[in-house]
């Protein structure tokens, strides 16, 4: 239960991935409630706490009421002891766990086999070589490169269209027919219909901008970047020096190297650094400020420090699309001015890089939830979660900061007046909560 549309979505593709389990879900406490209601007895609860019309406590303590109660796992950025209701989940029940958002796939695996364990006598399968995709969802996706199997038992899979099937379609719509709600794929093609998603996104957000015709970079600059030389004088410019700027590169050099073996995170890296675009120029830019922050934050170490370059490298690369990368906040004019499709892919687009990313061993925690936490504020008034100053760890603060200042740089330009401006504006705007660690650092850079 998640009032999250790609939320949902993320944890169901994991769930399918590992385990072979009948899913439903709910987009509010209420509708939860009513499907626990209606439906056969479920084994494992995972939901949201803070969700409009019935929040998880509302889930919760309609469980504790049922003859035989789930295991309940709270999946939330509010623990169990923040959230009214559901301060005794973990005394209540040993099946019952608690696991803080944003996570990683192996957190969300680890709590439910060990919730899973502790039932009696009950299994979870698992598909270490199959992984399960909804029937229908494979259809619409018109994803032909690959065998398609039906299950028969834990361990046996009988192939029904093969990668050369010209009527792959209609075979798999003969056995939806027949009450057949999921095919499976062998790891390695699921993780090229994967990609195809991927691509097919990208692809559409392509024609768009042959259909609109796509504004060109002088238009959408107020300050002109165009090659890393002019953002080295910019980097100068603001009061960092040279051996933060060597230092950066050098960072910079190294994710290079460690996503060169992964063919699609390279080329979108490779896009990325197409001299003269937004996404570059901003990538670059919040670089060198995360390396001048962070040399000024006794709190931390080198490895957080490239990591959250890595994470500056890759937090806008899943949107291609310089119009939709420059929307930082969505109460102003050019949110408004976007159609449904764009604000979705907005409000999305960390999650679809991080998933991406997080099969990646030099991709840690850390930088996973610097991206998903881009776009939030100290005033709670950021997305997609609306987190507060409190609820924001400061090494993302840090992170959120540095990206903020380079794209009021890129917009706004940097004219010793203006620099002056923004300086004063983002001491006191980032002085609360968890951030006033990055804005210590901030005052001592950027004097």
């Amino acid at each position: 239960m998640d009032d999250e549309d790609v939320l949902r979505e993320v944890s169901r593709t994991l769930l399918e991935i590992q385990y072979d389990c009948e899913i439903k879900e709910a987009s509010s406490g209420n509708k939860a409630v009513k499907i626990l209601s209606d439906d056969a007895p479920f084994d494992l609860i995972l939901c949201d706490y803070k969700m409009p019309d019935g929040s998880g406590d509302t889930v919760y303590n309609f469980t504790k009421k049922l003859q035989k109660p789930p295991a309940f796992i709270l999946v939330s950025a509010w623990s169990h002891t923040e959230s009214s209701g559901m301060e005794n989940l973990l005394s209540d029940s040993e099946q019952n766990a608690y696991v803080s958002k944003p996570y990683s796939a192996e957190q969300l695996y680890e709590q439910i086999d060990t919730v899973m364990a502790s039932l009696n006598g009950m299994k979870v399968e698992s598909g270490p070589d199959f992984c399960r995709i909804n029937a229908h969802k494979f259809l619409q996706s018109e994803f032909d490169a690959v065998c398609v199997y039906l299950k028969l038992s834990e361990r046996k899979y009988v192939k029904i269209a093969d990668n050369t099937e010209a009527e792959k379609k209609e075979i798999i719509q003969k056995y939806i027919d027949k009450n057949i709600k999921h095919v499976y794929l062998k790891k390695n093609d699921y993780d090229l219909y994967l990609k195809n998603l991927f691509d097919k996104v990208k692809e559409k957000i392509d024609s768009e901008k042959l259909d609109t015709g796509e504004i060109k970079t002088e238009e959408i600059f107020p300050l002109q970047i165009t090659t890393i030389e002019a953002i080295h004088d910019v980097v100068y410019n603001i009061g960092i020096d040279e051996k933060i700027v060597k230092l950066t590169d050098q960072y910079i050099s190294s994710t290079m190297n460690a996503v060169k073996s992964q063919k699609k995170l390279y080329a979108l890296l490779e896009t990325i650094f197409l001299d003269g675009n937004y996404i570059y120029v901003h990538a670059q830019l919040t670089s060198y400020i995360i390396c001048a922050l962070c040399r000024e934050s006794y709190w931390v170490d080198k490895t957080h420090e490239r990591d959250l370059v890595y994470a500056a490298l890759f937090q806008n690369a899943f949107l291609d699309d310089n119009k939709l990368a420059m929307v930082y906040d969505n109460s102003s004019a050019d949110w408004q001015e976007l159609n449904g499709q764009q604000k979705t892919l907005v409000r999305t687009h960390m999650v679809k890089i991080v998933s991406m990313l997080e099969p990646l061993r030099s991709f840690s925690l850390d930088a996973q939830n610097a991206i998903l936490n881009h776009h939030e504020r100290p005033d709670a008034k950021g997305f997609p979660r609306g987190l507060t100053d409190k609820q924001i760890s400061p090494y993302d603060g840090l992170f959120i900061m540095a990206g903020h200042f380079a794209h009021e740089l890129i917009v706004q330009g940097t004219s010793p007046e203006r620099i002056i401006k923004l300086k004063d504006y983002f001491k006191t705007y980032y002085n609360v909560g968890n951030y006033q660690n990055a804005v210590e650092a901030f005052n001592k850079v950027f004097k």
